[in-house]
């Protein structure tokens, strides 16, 4: 027997600007079933990998609000909503689960589809292998590890603020623009100027993720430059370099382009050691 199914993609679009989504939730519903499926990834560190700012805590909210709203309309489904979600699919998530505005979570135009011998399951299996990342091994924070291995190597040699009275280490460093939002650097060390690390990892899927982070960050130290220059800052960068060969080239650009900035400087990540035994001796002498 022929019937036919509708899903929507549940977008997470970080910037207006970018143009870029990556796909967050799935929300599919069987004409056979009368019945709404919403999946969405318990685990955003793909999402957090490519953009660092990500709102994390107000995402997981929505995605729990949208979870909590299609379970009680499950439970109090009647043939009016079902009249609806058939024939304005579109309308009825904007009306009943999340309305379309400029927000950065927004459900995608629907797909529908015939559904010919494969039973329900199968094809919210399919679908959900086909677009949605779910993350069940928690994978590695590269970042925090690069700032875990350096904070390792020198935390027995510096002054850290709180356990000293001449303190020249900082943890959790925070800096205003000139409008005054603040960023956050997780380590700083003082001698002669003031130099932020912030670990910055590379090794992600695509080249245009790579692209994205890197132009992220340019615009993040073009914003900042007029502060270092102020206030005597320097902005030291611990590049986590990828491990697959298709990404090199853009790698190699990026780095290119973030090496062009003032008040920055590059440190590659097998050139960490280096970096934190001149720190050593620099404090020191």
């Amino acid at each position: 027997m022929e019937n036919k199914y509708t899903y929507s993609l549940l977008k997470y679009k970080h910037s207006p600007l970018l143009g870029e989504s990556l796909n967050l939730g799935l929300l599919v519903y069987f004409n056979n079933e009368n019945r709404l499926h919403f999946f969405y990834a318990k685990n955003l560190s793909r999402v957090k990998c490519i953009y660092p700012d990500v709102p994390e805590k107000i995402i997981r909210n929505y995605l729990r609000e949208i979870e909590n709203k299609i379970k009680l309309f499950n439970k109090n489904i009647d043939s009016l909503y079902i009249s609806e979600i058939e024939e304005r699919f579109e309308l009825f998530v904007n009306d009943y689960i999340l309305p379309r505005d400029e927000s950065s979570l927004q459900f995608d135009h629907k797909i529908v589809a015939i559904q010919y011998s494969q039973s329900n399951d199968k094809i919210l299996s399919h679908l959900k292998k086909s677009f949605i990342h779910f993350d069940t091994i928690h994978k590695v924070d590269k970042e925090y590890e690069i700032g875990k291995r350096f904070y390792r190597s020198v935390k027995r040699y510096v002054s850290e603020v709180g356990k000293s009275n001449s303190p020249n280490f900082y943890k959790d460093y925070k800096v205003k623009n000139t409008t005054g939002v603040e960023f956050n650097f997780k380590y700083a060390w003082q001698n002669g100027s003031l130099n932020l690390v912030k670990p910055l990892n590379f090794d992600l899927s695509e080249p245009r993720h790579i692209a994205s982070k890197a132009h992220q960050n340019y615009g993040l130290f073009v914003d900042l430059k007029n502060v270092a220059e102020e206030r005597n800052l320097r902005y030291d960068l611990i590049i986590g370099e990828p491990t697959k060969k298709g990404l090199v080239k853009e790698f190699n650009h990026s780095i290119k382009l973030l090496g062009n900035l003032e008040k920055v400087n590059l440190i590659e990540e097998n050139e960490l050691d280096i970096y934190t035994q001149k720190l050593i001796k620099s404090i020191s002498d």
